[in-house]
């Protein structure tokens, strides 16, 4: 799936209409409502989930949604702390590794 950003001409609202793409269906949905958040990362995640990603100052929030299904609740993922998280020298300058066990 492409998100493609909805032109936004004034909008206040925290939502506003994407259009998403699918690629493997050569298919343009129009209809998925996702949150506005300045600042945040989309990032596909499998069967159609969502995970947005905020790096606040001092920690990442980091939550699931499932745009096609509205009834589902998004997920919000507990907070992780910046010094629990180090760059990997061996990828790319923006990626992180967790270092910590979480039963």
């Amino acid at each position: 799936m492409l998100m493609i950003p909805a032109e936004s001409q004034g909008e206040t609202s925290t939502t506003k209409q994407s259009l998403v793409y699918s690629i493997s269906e050569g298919k343009i949905y129009n209809n998925i409502q996702l949150p506005v958040r300045d600042g945040k990362r989309y990032c596909g995640s499998s069967h159609g989930w969502v995970a947005i990603v905020d790096l606040a100052d001092d920690d990442v929030t980091i939550t699931l949604m499932d745009p096609y299904r509205k009834a589902v609740a998004p997920i919000n993922v507990p907070r992780l702390d910046y010094e629990h998280l180090n760059p990997d020298p061996e990828s790319y300058l923006e990626s992180y590794q967790y270092e910590g066990y979480v039963p």
